[in-house]
């Protein structure tokens, strides 16, 4: 019940033209949210506009990939979760990697947190697939990015976000490919503690 609450919440606020991965609201973390990108390449907000790709969905498997390797796409059962809009519930929260694809333009997922916990999120791609890059969202504050990583290839991604106030908050998690097209198999970690 709490969950269907905030996916009723969560698409008001991304459908009153709130700004959902465009990152026109990127202005450095949010008033009481202290966000660690962790990585090599992870990237403070607002520094670099990153692409945001359609909204088109399919369900047929796609053989992808660079030079050589190719991955088959396989689309998870978390479809449609293609924008912020309508995300899907993160089933797995302290539960272990979850097996996903991004086999379209965007994943999106929400998970709650409440205020003194830190969410931390591990993505983890097949290495002979596109790069997918990640990024955090604060559902409650119009969805403002809080943090993105966007590490070369297939390296992990990973970051790590403190709620800092306000109780319950509602997070997003938006998995998207660096390049529009590039689609891959994926795990994503999602600690809250």
């Amino acid at each position: 019940m709490q969950m269907t609450r905030f996916a009723t919440a969560f698409a008001a606020v991304c459908t009153l033209g709130a700004g959902c991965g465009h990152h026109e609201t990127d202005s450095g973390p949010l008033p009481g949210s202290d966000a660690t990108p962790v990585g090599t390449d992870a990237l403070p907000v607002g520094t670099d506009a990153l692409p945001v790709a359609s909204d088109a969905s399919s369900t047929d498997a796609a053989p992808v990939g660079t030079d050589s390797a190719v991955v088959t796409c396989v689309e998870d059962s978390m479809e449609p979760n293609n924008s912020c809009g309508s995300p899907a519930v993160y089933p797995s929260v302290n539960a272990g990697p979850e097996s996903l694809g991004l086999c379209d333009a965007n994943d999106y997922y929400h998970v709650m947190i409440n205020t003194g916990e830190t969410e931390t999120v591990t993505l983890t791609m097949d290495a002979g697939g596109g790069d997918l890059d990640l990024e955090i969202y604060d559902a409650a504050a119009g969805c403002a990015t809080i943090a993105t990583s966007t590490n070369l290839g297939t390296a992990t991604e990973t970051l790590a976000v403190t709620a800092t106030a306000g109780g319950v908050t509602f997070r997003c998690i938006h998995v998207f490919p660096k390049v529009a097209g590039e689609t891959n198999n994926y795990t994503l970690d999602v600690v809250v503690n």
